[in-house]
């Protein structure tokens, strides 16, 4: 999973920094239990990105993403649970992502 984290703004947006989860091999439903964090003085006009990729020898395909706008999650120092499709599927289940995030 990749995180790109950046500021929406009406001119000029700013990256606030990716981050990587590590690889899950053979796993459908994979936990990662990792944490990442960013330094941020506001959450005003934030937006998280969150790509879910397989991992291929010659280049990993895109599996879903979601994007969720951290300003509207009304978040605080008691951590939050966060849901988000991240693939509308037609002919199987949906996928889902959880997180778990709070700012301090």
């Amino acid at each position: 999973m990749k995180f790109e984290l950046e500021q929406d703004n009406a001119v000029f947006d700013k990256d606030m920094g990716d981050k990587k989860s590590s690889k899950k091999k053979d796993e459908s439903n994979p936990v990662y239990g990792e944490t990442f964090i960013w330094n941020l003085e506001t959450l005003n006009n934030m937006e998280l990105t969150i790509k879910v990729m397989d991992d291929d020898i010659a280049s990993d395909d895109k599996i879903g993403k979601c994007l969720i706008k951290l300003e509207d999650l009304g978040l605080t120092a008691t951590p939050m649970e966060v849901t988000r499709k991240i693939d509308n599927n037609i002919f199987s289940p949906d996928a889902y992502i959880y997180l778990t995030i709070k700012y301090e």
